[in-house]
């Protein structure tokens, strides 16, 4: 039942609302005419009176903008739905992940908010998976799981647009030891033994690191 409202409401948002952006000449952007049959790229920009569209179409793990239309404050982050499958989201149980400034030691900590708490104050939301396009995107248990590991090893980010990429996009744990094997392979021809001590190493200084 739950897949059936989304995909009616896919083909809804992608008739009405997904093409605000159309030119002037009246033809839709190329996006818009496929939006019921892949997940978004991009959306329009929502507030608390679409909460039920939004909502409708919204998955856990994609990239979100917010803007604040008053002080024209623009971040982004990621999100996760808190509710079991069989129920229908609301504001309320979405979650925006991203990066602030510490109070502490001026370092981004990452936090997260309710997409309601956001909208009371004066927020707005848009889709923005862009880099879909050029880049594979992590599926929604993966794309979580980069969220918990870059808050458990306090990763360094540039900006919540990194962040953002980062959960989506970046490399995985395993994928950067699967790395550092092949680059110690590389680099140290055909001594495994040198490869194993290498990579044993990493994992200790890893381990270290996140303490």
């Amino acid at each position: 039942m739950v897949t059936m409202i989304r995909r009616n409401s896919l083909n809804f948002v992608s008739s009405k609302w997904w093409n605000a952006g159309s030119s002037s000449s009246g033809r839709s952007p190329s996006f818009g005419s496929s939006v019921a049959v892949q997940k978004l790229r991009e959306s329009k920009w929502f507030d608390s009176a679409e909460e039920r569209i939004f909502c409708a179409v919204i998955e856990v793990g994609f990239v979100v903008e917010l803007r604040h239309p008053e002080t024209g404050e623009s971040w982004f982050g990621v999100t996760a739905i808190e509710t079991k499958k069989s129920m229908k989201p609301t504001a309320e149980n979405i979650k925006i992940f991203s990066v602030k400034l510490s109070d502490s030691n001026r370092r981004l900590k990452i936090y997260n908010t309710s997409l309601d708490q956001l909208w009371k104050q004066g927020y707005r939301i848009r889709i923005n998976n862009l880099y879909d396009k050029s880049k594979k995107a992590h599926s929604e248990k993966d794309i979580l799981a980069q969220v918990k590991y870059a808050t458990k090893t306090k990763m360094p980010f540039h900006n919540s647009q990194h962040f953002a990429e980062f959960c989506r996009y970046g490399d995985r744990p395993q994928d950067n030891r699967k790395r550092q094997i092949s680059d110690c392979a590389k680099w140290g021809g055909t001594n495994m033994g040198a490869t194993i001590i290498y990579f044993a190493m990493q994992t200790r200084n890893t381990k270290s690191d996140s303490k």
